[in-house]
């Protein structure tokens, strides 16, 4: 694993950025009425999906913002913070189970508003890794065992970090 500190906390940063930004609406100068025959049936009637938003699914935005948590991270060093990302997301996501991790994620990241803790960064990237790999599981509708899934987390950050 790379060990530079500043580039791994700047793989973070940008990788936490990187999400929220998928949490979003599209804006509607840049909406494609096409784009939602990019998406099977099954995904389409998942509840909380909507195809205003960058990311339609519910199991990635809710992925996405698990990540995020994960990461933690919130200022950019630029006055840009995510957690007023996550804010938004709390308040208008469409799906249920998104706008409840939202709003706890949005208060850890309050946390770091002007610091982020210096943590082991492999360890971090690897747990937001795997809330995606969770995501197109759920996604796929492969029967996924949580109890299992969150062990094999455990182990992965051991091994790898």
């Amino acid at each position: 694993m790379l060990k530079d500190t500043n580039i791994m906390k700047q793989l973070r940063l940008n990788m936490a950025e990187g999400l929220a930004e998928l949490l979003k609406p599209v804006p509607a100068k840049k909406q494609n009425p096409d784009r939602i025959t990019n998406y099977e049936e099954g995904e389409k009637n998942l509840d909380g999906f909507d195809i205003s938003l960058f990311e339609p699914n519910p199991h990635f935005r809710y992925a996405y913002v698990r990540a995020i948590g994960d990461l933690k991270i919130d200022a950019d060093g630029n006055g840009r913070y995510l957690h007023s990302i996550l804010e938004n997301v709390k308040d208008n996501d469409p799906s249920e189970k998104v706008r409840k991790a939202a709003g706890e994620v949005y208060k850890e990241l309050l946390k770091y508003q002007n610091k982020a803790p210096e943590e082991n960064n492999n360890r971090l990237i690897i747990e937001a890794f795997w809330w995606i790999r969770y995501a197109h599981m759920k996604t796929l509708n492969l029967e996924v065992d949580d109890k299992a899934a969150r062990e094999y987390r455990i182990f992965e950050v051991r091994e790898y970090k």
